[in-house]
């Protein structure tokens, strides 16, 4: 009875084979666009222009594995395989390691915006949306380097429109900041000694239907602000941006 036992241990070894996983395998567009703009006819000093929007992660090459009947265990028992690659245990041959892709919540830049004017802009946005029946946006710090850095652009360049002299758009200015992909929408205001605040600033917004329109848009998800002021002979100036990007990963 025991080498009866024994024997039947011995068969269903080989007829199903030991288990060995490798590293899991694993596994971004522009949308139409078109400017809307809408100045201040009560207050030359002050301007307004909106302009609508238009992966997954690996981690290594390989995929779990499961040993194959009849095939020994110990394939990959005395192989060394270089740097980062890794053993197949199922063939004993080195496999490269391929790092797993930035997700997409890297590119987002999902985060608080930066205190004071930044975060009462922002508020003051989603708290209009949201009374308006729309979702509130998710705040990306990416979307808001891209927002501050065009606000001072305008100033710098001395134009007030969503292509700058050089050609690059909203678009371009958001992948060049990083963001996942360039379907974005944005809003741009400007004030001379006027809009110094973003409660001025959203009125001055807000006293558009295009604008409203634009910053009730339900396709859009993630927004990102930007501010700049200087002052010049003339007075103070005060640049105001909004900067929308939908949900989509390409």
């Amino acid at each position: 009875m025991r080498a009866l036992i024994l024997r039947l241990l011995f068969v269903c070894t080989l007829a199903f084979g030991l288990g060995c996983n490798g590293p899991a395998g694993g596994g971004g567009g522009s949308g139409m666009s078109g400017d809307k703009s809408a100045g201040d006819p009560a207050q030359s000093s002050g301007q307004v222009e909106g302009q609508e929007q238009g992966q997954s992660t690996g981690q290594g090459s390989g995929s779990d594995s499961t040993q194959a009947e009849g095939v020994p265990a110990d394939l990959c028992l005395n192989v060394v395989c270089s740097g980062d690659d890794w053993c197949n245990p199922v063939t004993g041959e080195c496999m490269s390691y391929t790092p797993p892709e930035a997700g997409p919540e890297e590119c987002l830049g999902l985060g608080d915006p930066t205190p004071g004017v930044h975060q009462e802009f922002f508020e003051l946005l989603n708290e209009f949306r949201v009374v308006s029946g729309a979702d509130a946006l998710e705040y990306s710090v990416t979307l808001e380097a891209a927002a501050d850095a065009f606000a001072e652009q305008m100033w710098t360049e001395d134009f007030f429109s969503h292509t700058a002299p050089d050609g690059t758009t909203k678009g371009d200015r958001v992948l060049a900041a990083g963001f996942c992909h360039d379907g974005v929408g944005e809003n741009i205001a400007r004030g001379k000694n006027s809009r110094s605040t973003p409660g001025a600033a959203m009125e001055a917004l807000l006293d558009s239907t295009d604008h409203r329109n634009n910053m009730l848009t339900q396709s859009y998800r993630y927004v990102g602000v930007g501010f700049f002021t200087t002052t010049d002979e003339e007075g103070q100036w005060f640049w105001w941006v909004q900067v929308f990007a939908n949900d989509r990963s390409n």
